[in-house]
């Protein structure tokens, strides 16, 4: 029984390991604003992408 688990605990590592490998690559969203002629004030944006959840 000890020797099945560990067979099934290292095939589930492996197979782990080998999606791993090709996920896609993870995107910083940026945030691109022109400067103002009139020099206006600006206004800040925050993006919380975990519901205040830390």
């Amino acid at each position: 029984m000890r020797l099945l688990q560990k067979n099934l605990w290292m095939i589930a590592m492996s197979l782990a390991m080998a999606s791993a490998g090709h996920a896609a690559p993870l995107v910083e969203p940026t945030l691109h604003i022109r400067p103002q002629a009139s020099g206006a004030g600006r206004v800040a944006l925050t993006l919380d992408a975990c519901g205040g959840q830390t």
